[in-house]
């Protein structure tokens, strides 16, 4: 499946100043050359009928998820939950792994999952937006709880298990963040590592739940990702949002579960980035909202 398109596909910047998180212009950011971002990659983009309308989000298809790693679980991040038992999420989810990468790399202390994780990232997952799939043991390695509201405004939760089973990268992101208009960006803590997340950021992760009923079905995450798509996204409907248009990001703040389904608005500060795919947004949003949906609001 490939994925080289203009529309669709975006990612939210926002800056951290004070505690919050405010809208930063890239431009002027790339000329000042501040040392600290944020990059909130939410997956899709969704037109809502109206900011009132109870029935504006998916009952099923769509609906934000919370993901947590098991072998990080102070760690987790959003995403979207898809048709057939498959969700969308971003490669910042993988952050903890390749940080204890770097941090072992930098002790001469390697581990050949992890070793092999980074390896295959950087070199199977093709740069022309086809999909990858993880080789099997790695699928087992990486593997992670996955938190959903049972329905549309019920309080009560339900958690299962996923593994990580393929990945993409997005060409528009991939050329945004390696060109000269991100160039002096920092986008992790510290500089150890920081090499391996900005390669993360053009990076989404397709998951697969674990049930019986997931696992006899036979829609592999090309068909899942193609219906979703056509489905859901009206795709040439709706235009795209323009600067100062109203934006609403529901996501899982600091990937935690109890915060699930969490709302912030703000509006379109700016676009940026190949074909506009980069946007810049006042809405607050903080580590843990990675892989979120944003809707354009409609009055």
């Amino acid at each position: 499946m490939k994925t080289h398109r203009c529309a669709r596909v975006h990612v939210l910047i926002t800056e951290q100043r004070g505690g919050d998180l405010r809208a930063a212009s890239g431009r002027s950011r790339a000329r000042a050359g501040t040392q600290s971002s944020r990059v909130v990659p939410p997956l899709l983009y969704e037109q809502k009928r109206t900011m009132h309308d109870s029935k504006r989000r998916p009952t099923s298809a769509g609906r934000c998820v919370a993901i947590v790693s098991k072998s990080h679980p102070a760690h987790g991040a959003s995403g979207v939950l898809l048709n057939d038992g498959w969700i969308l999420s971003h490669g910042s989810l993988l952050a903890p792994y390749l940080r204890a990468r770097e941090a072992r790399r930098d002790k001469d202390d390697d581990d050949d999952d992890d070793d092999e994780l980074g390896d295959f990232f950087d070199n199977e997952v093709a740069a022309d937006g086809s999909i990858a799939r993880l080789p099997d043991h790695l699928q087992d390695y990486l593997r992670f709880a996955v938190h959903v509201r049972s329905s549309e405004g019920d309080a009560r939760e339900d958690e299962a298990s996923c593994k990580l089973e393929s990945a993409w990268r997005c060409p528009l992101l991939r050329e945004s963040f390696g060109g000269d208009l991100l160039f002096s960006w920092n986008f992790a803590k510290s500089s150890s590592g920081s090499g391996s997340i900005r390669s993360m950021l053009s990076l989404f992760l397709l998951l697969r739940m674990d049930s019986d009923e997931q696992r006899d079905s036979v829609v592999g995450p090309d068909a899942a990702l193609s219906r979703f798509y056509w489905e859901n996204l009206e795709p040439g409907v709706q235009p795209l949002p323009c600067r100062g248009d109203p934006l609403e990001i529901e996501s899982t703040p600091f990937g935690n579960p109890t915060f699930l389904g969490s709302v912030s608005r703000g509006i379109l500060s700016n676009a940026v980035g190949e074909c506009d795919c980069l946007l810049v947004t006042d809405a607050m949003a903080v580590p843990g909202s990675e892989g979120a949906p944003v809707y354009a609001l409609q009055s």
